[in-house]
């Protein structure tokens, strides 16, 4: 009996269960409806071939649809940001009415401010070749809600505010903002002039180097720098055409020139790109495309990003520190003439201290690891060709040394750092600590805040109630 109850119980529990799935399945489902019956139109965006926006204050703009993407066909004739236009569909395609109000038997059309001639629209063309237009009211709700009509019916559509939205759209928002519209990959040399003195870039076999220069180049930064070109760059379009001299002034543009040029070369031949900067006016900042005519505005930031381009902001500065650090087994650091060595069999192995160290030290191997992934960051602060004699004297006095070895002890990076010296570059002061690298020809030059974040010092700490004899 006490079974059979069970049974009628869950069987009970397990009919609430289903009828409260199909509750929320229907309501799912009549809400679905009710957005589906309560859409504007009922074509999708894929359906759409042609669109014209004409707002109230904004120049009417036209874009069509063809095998390549989708293209101005006014104000201007030209490839527009597809993903953007595609938004814009979408948008469109899924507007929502809050009510229909039928005006077939008193057409009162001006007391929804959708009666004349100059109202703002949206025009549509789809595939079928049919045209779909959709006019703002001039007149508002009390609650700020704008009135529609749609051309061919007596109907008005109150919509949301966000709907008025759509009627603003401006030409530029749907514009190509990349100041280079090519992909970068044929990119073979750039060319930065600022005054008389020009910086040849060139790529070799998927590296860039500096013309004259034999020290190398992080290819993360020139790469970033170059992207740089091919992201929404431009803040507006000023000049569209060819400018006057005074239009150039105005702009910054002396004598026809700017305080820097850049200069793009491919390796299919094709035309040279050359961009000319603008001498700042205010907090406008200026790019003459000389190949089209056309002066664009950027950021600021943008444009510090390449007044401050140089050979040397383009310099590698981990070279001197590279190491892979799955193939280090061994890591020494000495201290004058104290040392402690630590080594491992393999990549995933802890370290371990060799009988030859000072044991009085204190080191564990979760801080040899750490040191591994703090001299993976470590980089040069300072490049200083000339170096003065007493600094040359003094590295002798040598601080600190570490050695990262491989396979039968095989040196991979040994670092040896110099005293603390204070230096004053430009308007800077600053402390420093000489560094040789086996992998660099010449002395690095760290900050001595960097230096310090090794805790190398701390290694050498003894234990507690142990001196060294």
């Amino acid at each position: 009996m006490k079974s059979k109850g069970f049974w009628i119980l869950f069987s009970i529990m397990l009919g609430a269960v289903g009828v409260s799935l199909f509750d929320v399945k229907w309501s799912e489902h009549k809400e679905e409806k009710k957005k589906e019956e309560t859409r504007v139109f009922q074509f999708s965006s894929q359906d759409i071939t042609k669109i014209k926006i004409a707002g109230a204050s904004k120049a009417p703009f036209e874009l069509e649809k063809n095998e390549k993407g989708w293209f101005f066909n006014s104000p201007v004739e030209e490839a527009a940001e597809s993903t953007v236009v595609t938004e814009l569909l979408n948008q469109i395609t899924t507007l929502l009415y809050l009510k229909k109000i039928d005006l077939s038997q008193s057409p009162n059309w001006n007391y929804y401010g959708l009666e004349g001639d100059s109202l703002p629209f949206i025009e549509i063309e789809t595939g079928d070749k049919k045209n779909h237009k959709l006019f703002l009211g001039l007149q508002k709700n009390i609650e700020n809600q704008p009135y529609l009509k749609k051309e061919g019916e007596s109907f008005v559509y109150l919509g949301v505010l966000d709907w008025s939205l759509l009627f603003e759209k401006d030409s530029f928002d749907f514009r190509d903002k990349k100041l280079v519209k090519e992909g970068l990959e044929t990119l073979s040399s750039f060319e930065i002039k600022k005054g008389n003195t020009p910086f040849v870039f060139y790529k070799q076999e998927g590296v860039w180097s500096v013309k004259g220069q034999n020290f190398l180049l992080d290819q993360n930064k020139v790469r970033d720098i170059l992207y740089t070109l091919t992201s929404s760059l431009i803040l507006e379009y000023k000049y569209e055409r060819a400018p006057n001299v005074r239009e150039l002034q105005n702009l910054g543009f002396n004598k026809g020139q700017g305080v820097f040029s850049l200069v793009l070369n491919r390796s299919d031949n094709k035309l040279q790109e050359s961009f000319e900067f603008s001498q700042p006016k205010g907090n406008d900042f200026y790019i003459w495309i000389k190949n089209s005519d056309k002066i664009v505005k950027i950021s600021q930031s943008d444009f510090k990003k390449w007044e401050s381009l140089s050979p040397s902001s383009l310099r590698d500065r981990s070279y001197p520190f590279k190491f892979e650090s799955q193939k280090i087994l061994s890591l020494s650091v000495k201290k004058e003439k104290d040392m402690i060595l630590l080594n491992r069999s393999d990549s995933v192995s802890p370290f371990k201290k060799q009988d030859s160290s000072d044991n009085s030290f204190n080191i564990t191997d979760e801080e040899g690891l750490a040191l591994l992934d703090k001299i993976l960051v470590l980089t040069v602060d300072e490049f200083i060709e000339d170096l003065p004699n007493w600094i040359k004297k003094d590295f002798n006095k040598l601080s600190y040394a570490i050695e990262f070895g491989g396979e039968n002890n095989t040196p991979l990076l040994s670092l040896s750092f110099g005293p603390s010296f204070s230096v004053k570059l430009g308007s800077l002061d600053k402390k420093l600590i000489p560094v040789k690298s086996n992998l660099s020809e010449t002395l690095v030059f760290i900050s001595e805040v960097d230096f310090n974040k090794l805790g190398l010092s701390a290694f050498f700490e003894k234990k507690e109630g142990e001196q060294k004899n």
